[in-house]
């Protein structure tokens, strides 16, 4: 009998997984609650990064995750997407430079090419239209790194995995699952799905639906802002983060600026407020943005697993139902996605044990699976 995966959730992961799957000659479907499909992954800052995830496995697995993304848009001609133009980092307080210092110091001793350069230089040489006289150095700068444009990459994504005819995309909310002795059958909005395999990846969503299965995952809300200012031509080559402060150029002229605070409340209406108060900061070291003819403000949130690291399996005690879900979606999704395809078809998938499912263990009373282990900060 032909395998049908159902997969929940249209987002960087999710889609990842159904290309691999399609690929491999799986019929999919996706059913996501966003149209178009993959939104919930184009909100997102979409640096490609490693700097603050020092510890193994993680660390590595980053690496190789970037690579392979790069691997990836080439074969699904997506290569003008993955931008791997360097970030540049530095502190505005004394403890967040001493932070990056920290961070870049380990990075060398794990042979990663680390330069630090001061601020004329980076203004001189590599950034002529940032203003970084107030800026105390030394600046970080990584050349690995760097930003994808995620809207147009998981669309290529996603139309590769139709091409093949394998690929059925839904516009849906799921909202249960019955898990039966011959398939699995997801009610969605839309009507009811049958299929061999459920794979969540719906983000913080999949919380909601392994607590219905009476074995929940917790994956949280990280709030945050988003904004976007157009200037033309675009002024900027590196992801930047400037003490809490993150921008970037994008490939439509704009510069784009993030920042996670906990004063925020997650309203639209809150987000244009600190947005314009944030850009009035960026000013200092961007002055263009001071001419920008408007701003664009985001309230969005990240999905973080409970311990900060990745969740990849099958759920426990739950043989046709896989989990996948993480933070940093636009750095390892790509990878992590064609590591869950080959493991629900039945292939050896290398993927971390910390990684894993088993890693929770179900809380009697309450059926909900807690961490065991302390993991790494989400960053």
């Amino acid at each position: 009998m032909a395998v049908r995966v159902i997969i929940v959730g249209g987002g960087i992961v999710g889609t990842s997984i159904a290309y691999h799957l399609t690929k491999n000659g799986c019929e999919v479907v996706i059913v996501d609650e966003h149209a178009p499909i993959g939104i919930g992954s184009s909100f997102t800052f979409a640096c490609i990064n490693y700097f603050s995830f020092v510890e193994e496995p993680y660390f590595s697995f980053r690496r190789k995750a970037i690579n392979f993304s790069v691997t990836l848009a080439e074969e699904v001609r997506a290569a003008n997407h993955v931008h791997l133009s360097g970030t540049l980092r530095w502190g505005d307080t004394g403890s967040t430079r001493e932070t990056i210092q920290y961070f870049a110091s380990r990075l060398q001793r794990m042979g990663v090419a680390v330069e630090y350069w001061t601020p004329g230089d980076v203004q001189r040489r590599l950034e002529p239209n940032l203003r970084l006289g107030e800026v105390e150095g030394p600046i970080i700068r990584l050349t690995e790194e760097g930003w994808i444009d995620s809207i147009p990459f998981i669309g290529r994504l996603r139309q590769a995995a139709i091409d093949t005819g394998l690929l059925a995309v839904v516009t849906a909310t799921a909202l249960h699952i019955d898990t039966r002795r011959d398939e699995v059958c997801v009610t969605t909005s839309a009507g009811n799905l049958h299929g061999t395999f459920v794979c969540l990846a719906a983000g913080s969503g999949t919380s909601t639906l392994t607590k219905a299965l009476g074995c929940k995952i917790d994956v949280a809300k990280d709030p945050g802002i988003l904004f976007t200012a157009s200037i033309q031509p675009s002024i900027l080559n590196h992801v930047v983060y400037a003490g809490d402060l993150h921008f970037r150029p994008d490939s439509n002229g704009r510069v784009m600026g993030g920042h996670h605070t906990a004063s925020f409340d997650g309203t639209d209406g809150d987000a244009l407020t600190q947005s314009l108060r944030l850009a009035a900061e960026l000013a200092k070291v961007v002055p263009s943005i001071s001419q920008a003819p408007d701003i664009q403000a985001y309230a969005v949130s990240r999905p973080v697993p409970v311990d900060g690291l990745p969740i990849a399996g099958w759920l426990p005690e739950m043989e046709r139902i896989y989990v996948s879900a993480c933070h940093s979606g636009i750095t390892i999704g790509p990878l992590l996605g064609m590591l869950c395809a080959n493991e629900i078809l039945g292939k050896s998938s290398a993927l971390p044990t910390e990684f894993r499912t088993s890693r929770f263990k179900p809380d009697v009373k309450t059926h909900t699976l807690r961490s065991t282990e302390d993991g790494p900060e989400a960053g």
